[in-house]
């Protein structure tokens, strides 16, 4: 049962970065490509090694470089444009999961609930970065990613 909810949890944070990165380019990305979707098991597979089984935090890097070949792939940017928008999508889901677990810690710790809903996190996160993409919140406030990248400078990176 534990596999599950890791699994569960894996897939719907990968799915959260893939509508923040949507609702932030604006545009949908390709999904015809078969080596996004290898990529996706090799991330799910190194997720669940790392939570369930204690792995070593270094294949975490590995984690990380093929969310940059996803999006890399999917939405067919360039190198910067992908490294600018793979570092704003995970702090967009890393503030919204934030948002949302301290009042439900909060909530939990005021009723006494012990429980691990670590997945209905994820879950309502989810769903708000379903919404945004879907209201185009972001793309429409979006002109300041397209100055920060403007003046974006290599050597930085």
């Amino acid at each position: 049962m534990t596999e599950c909810v890791v699994l569960a949890n894996c897939l719907l944070e990968l799915g959260c970065l893939l509508k923040s990165v949507e609702a932030l380019t604006g545009h949908k990305g390709k999904s015809k490509n078969i080596v996004q979707y290898i990529i996706v098991v090799i991330i799910l597979g190194i997720s669940v090694y790392i939570n369930l089984y204690d792995g070593n935090r270094l294949f975490q890097l590995l984690h990380y470089l093929g969310l940059f070949g996803i999006f890399k792939i999917r939405y067919e940017m360039d190198i910067i444009d992908t490294m600018t928008y793979s570092i704003l999508a995970l702090l967009v889901v890393g503030a919204l999961e934030l948002f949302v677990c301290v009042p439900y810690n909060l909530i939990c710790y005021f009723l006494k609930i012990e429980d691990d809903f670590s997945v209905f996190i994820v879950m309502v996160v989810f769903v708000i970065c379903c919404v945004l993409n879907q209201k185009k919140t972001i793309v429409a406030n979006a002109n300041w990613i397209d100055s920060f990248k403007e003046r974006i400078n290599v050597q930085y990176l």
